[in-house]
């Protein structure tokens, strides 16, 4: 089969399994901004843990907390990122620890935390302060003392949740201020304290924490228009005494405990796609840091570097955010039926439409071409092929569509044929060195290469690259396999999975050819071995859907990052299927047609698309 990879707004054809595919005119390789590290900033002016920090008009506040002489401090100070200094602001009318803090139409706000009472530096408060013309006034009290907790702020209104009361037990309560009065909403499913939050203006998310015993993963999300919770996926270890902050898109969570280890791993849940990602980790381990954002910017602000509060620092550091890449939705949307039900079919992108040539059909070998135009949504019939053929793989080189090997009939009887549509007409290119069928193709810049496929029950090692006027071979790949799907980047060409002759043997293995050099690699391999699937290239990921084992059809989709080296899950497909078309147009990967079932027969139509937000 063929598959498509789209490349900064151009598009790439790949062939797969079944069916080779096509691709477009390869543009040079994508430039995605790489993620740089943590950079220090300037020291805050006095070292402190279990303070609470919020952001307002570009500066970074930072209130109360425990001091090196292990003194509960009021102390409140400002960070001003576009200048790299410190200022100070008067000193809260009563000194905490580990309080809540938010900004509330436009202004600082601190709630409950813990104050001192004689010896005792655990004394949970109700009181809840605002600043208002650089001055500390007094907002209604919270409905119950608590420390510990998190808050956020979605419109004129500001969400409380988790902490202990005064008594040291966690809450999963939740209450809410409108203005005026507290109210309670509903409970938070898990009770936690030492949790963190932040608001994307929506939501609030409710994330990590300490249920009284453990450390915890959950994460939990408030909806303060509907009075409901809802879990998100869990963060990748349980923390607690840490910060988070939401930025282009995600939500970072900064250091913080798990167990007895102090953590400087950044974790980014992407809440459109609902995935966890890593990021650099902090030059130093901390927790009870203050930690807020600005702009794409992530700062963390003091903490203590030892599992309790006798190793506080006044470091900070700030992390940039590269730009965010879109991450696929977490489902594939239902579009209406294909023209024609087939499998084994070459398909390409050219000028943003996806074309389809041959395939199978109960039995039928056919020579119907069709393109589908994403954007409105059409199917237009084209000019059939010179021949029909199955098994074909094609790429978009040069502006054109060009269909590469295939056969009419058995699969032992490759062909060796390349065309081209020109002027509404197939005419005939140089044939293939090698003939083949259920091989991969793809364009890179004026090069159009070939890779794996069968002839005569025998799997074809050698890799063939055109340039417009002849083929040329280069080296072998190293893991020869037929019924593959091939993406390009636009300066690698990517070989993904297949098979050895046989839906019983199928493979996982992934490598990458260089034509420049003409050289192969070996990278790691696709968690499920397939064969006879599609695979297609989106803003430096590949997505690797569906395929063929001995007695079913796959709904399995599984994305490879380019710059991490990672294999992950993605949403599966609606409908399990092999030997379909895999393409992508933008930012969405588009499924269409295959079969329902193992073998040559049960062929679809159905289309569905992911699309990448």
């Amino acid at each position: 089969m063929a598959v498509l990879v789209l490349v900064l707004g151009s598009i790439y054809f790949i062939s797969s399994r079944e069916t080779p595919a096509t691709e477009a005119v390869a543009p040079s390789q994508p430039t995605a901004e790489a993620q740089a590290g943590w950079q220090p900033i300037a020291n805050a002016r006095v070292a402190r843990d279990a303070v609470a920090a919020t952001d307002a008009d570009g500066t970074i506040w930072i209130f109360g907390g425990m001091a090196a002489d292990n003194r509960v401090t009021g102390r409140h100070e400002g960070y001003d990122p576009a200048i790299d200094s410190w200022k100070s602001g008067d000193a809260l009318p009563v000194p905490v620890q580990h309080a809540m803090a938010v900004t509330w139409q436009g202004t600082p706000v601190v709630l409950g935390g813990w104050r001192t009472d004689g010896s005792n530096t655990r004394v949970a408060t109700d009181q809840v302060w605002r600043v208002v013309n650089s001055r500390w006034v007094s907002l209604p009290p919270l409905l119950q003392p608590r420390a510990a907790g998190a808050a956020a702020v979605v419109g004129d209104r500001i969400i409380v949740a988790g902490g202990v009361d005064a008594a040291g037990k966690p809450l999963n309560s939740t209450e809410i201020f409108d203005g005026s009065t507290w109210k309670l909403g509903a409970p938070m499913p898990t009770a936690r304290q030492l949790l963190a939050a932040a608001s994307d203006e929506k939501l609030v998310y409710a994330v990590g924490g300490n249920d009284g015993t453990f450390d915890v993963m959950a994460v939990e999300v408030y909806d303060p228009a509907a009075d409901t919770w809802t879990s998100l996926p869990p963060l990748p270890q349980p923390r607690s005494d840490f910060g988070v902050a939401i930025a282009d898109g995600r939500l970072v969570a900064v250091g913080g405990k798990s167990g007895q280890q102090v953590l400087k791993s950044v974790a980014a849940l992407d809440l459109s796609a609902s995935t966890w990602s890593d990021l650099p980790d902090m030059a130093s381990p901390r927790h009870g840091l203050g930690v807020a954002a600005v702009g794409r910017s992530v700062y963390a602000i003091g903490g203590s570097t030892g599992p309790g509060d006798g190793q506080v620092t006044s470091s900070a550091e700030a992390l940039k955010l590269a730009a965010r890449r879109p991450q696929p939705v977490t489902e594939w949307r239902a579009l209406p039926d294909a023209p024609t039900p087939r499998l084994m079919m070459a398909w390409a992108v050219v000028d943003d439409k996806i074309w389809i040539a041959g395939g199978m059909r109960h039995g039928e070998t056919l020579d119907v071409v069709e393109t589908y135009d994403p954007q409105t949504g059409d199917w237009q019939q084209q000019p059939s092929l010179p021949v029909p053929l199955h098994h074909a793989t094609a790429a978009a080189y040069r502006g054109q569509m060009v269909v590469l090997g295939g056969t009419t009939e058995n699969l032992a009887e490759a062909s060796n044929k390349v065309f081209t549509l020109r002027d509404g007409k197939w005419e005939e290119l140089p044939p293939l060195k090698y003939a083949r069928a259920a091989a991969a193709a793809t364009a890179i810049g004026d090069k159009l290469v070939v890779v794996g496929g069968q002839n005569e029950k025998q799997l074809v090692a050698p890799t063939e690259v055109f340039d417009g006027k002849s083929w040329t071979e280069a080296a072998d790949m190293p893991t020869p396999r037929e019924h593959l799907a091939a993406v390009s980047d636009g300066t690698y060409v990517y070989a993904v999975g297949g098979r050895f002759l046989s839906a019983d043997e199928n493979s996982g293995a992934f490598e990458r050819f260089d034509p420049a050099s003409g050289e192969w690699e070996k990278l790691p391999n696709m968690p499920t071995p397939r064969g006879s699937y599609g695979a297609a290239y989106v803003d430096g990921r590949i997505v690797a859907a569906g395929g063929e084992e001995p007695t079913r059809v796959l709904a399995t989709v599984e994305m490879y990052d380019i710059a991490t080296g990672k294999w992950r899950s993605v949403a599966s497909l609606n409908e399990a299927r092999h030997a379909e078309v895999v393409a992508a147009v933008g930012n969405t990967v588009y499924c269409i047609g295959g079969a329902d079932r193992p073998s040559h027969e049960g062929p679809i139509a159905t289309v569905e698309a992911l699309d990448f937000t």
